[in-house]
């Protein structure tokens, strides 16, 4: 009895020595399981917030570009357009003519300038002008928009070409010599200028009534509107001729009366 006993007590020793250990392991096992689920949520964390993140600027980006489109159509969007990524070059020498392009230098260097149909194109007096007007060695004044980093190309919004001085304008002078196409007329405060008349321009005396090329001679004081070109003092594409000595004034001699005489006294 005693030695059943006692060998009851020993195992139930080793038992409750024993049972520690055996029930440690499976606690460390699932340790580490929780302790690698843990780390791993945190980086699915990490991905999800990084992701997120990312998906954030990506649609703040969207909607930048959206507000950018839509208010580019309005006013405060075309001045963008107009000033934001100005360009501007002035005086500059026109180089040479390709296409719709234009080669420019100033200062050494050299520049491109793209021109489309909404492109302006005007003189020095701001009259319209037109890309065939423009001749090599002009030179001109360029706005527009840089197209690239490098600043070297302008999609152009005004060409002024200070080389073309041409207006309407008015002139009243004396026809000092006849062409075939008008004549050379001394303006009084212009000097002289020659002037080419059209099958268009309308000629008038000065009750208004039509007269033809042929009637306008030597020393008559006429009026001119039409193009002036400053540099060649030529007046083209005229719209209205009024010569003021047409039509002539015939002066009449008085032819003195005789003196009465008296009859004779008798």
């Amino acid at each position: 009895m005693k030695k059943i006993s006692f060998m009851a007590i020993v195992t139930l020793a080793a038992l409750l020595y024993s049972s520690p250990v055996l029930a440690k392991n499976p606690i460390q096992e699932v340790r580490q399981e929780v302790k690698q689920e843990i780390k791993e949520a945190k980086q699915e964390v990490k991905e999800i917030r990084r992701e997120a993140k990312k998906e954030i600027k990506e649609a703040k980006k969207e909607l930048r570009e959206d507000i950018r489109e839509k208010q580019s159509s309005g006013p405060a969007g075309l001045l963008r357009k107009l000033f934001g990524e100005r360009a501007e070059i002035g005086n500059a020498t026109l180089s040479a003519k390709n296409g719709t392009s234009l080669t420019v230098t100033k200062d050494g260097k050299t520049y491109t300038v793209l021109t489309e149909s909404k492109t302006q194109f005007r003189r020095r007096f701001w009259g319209k002008s037109s890309l065939d007007e423009m001749q090599t060695g002009d030179t001109v004044n360029v706005i527009g928009k840089w197209t690239k980093e490098a600043n070297t190309t302008i999609q152009a919004i005004l060409v002024r070409d200070l080389s073309i001085q041409k207006k309407f304008a008015v002139f009243v002078g004396t026809v000092q010599s006849l062409t075939g196409t008008g004549w050379v007329m001394q303006a009084v405060s212009r000097g002289t200028q020659t002037v080419t008349v059209s099958g268009t321009t309308k000629l008038v005396n000065r009750k208004e009534q039509a007269i033809s090329q042929t009637d306008i001679a030597l020393g008559h004081r006429v009026r001119v509107k039409g193009l002036w070109d400053k540099t060649s003092n030529t007046v083209t594409e005229v719209t209205h001729v009024k010569d003021y000595t047409l039509p002539v004034v015939t002066k009449t001699t008085p032819v003195p009366s005789a003196a009465p005489t008296s009859a004779p006294v008798i």
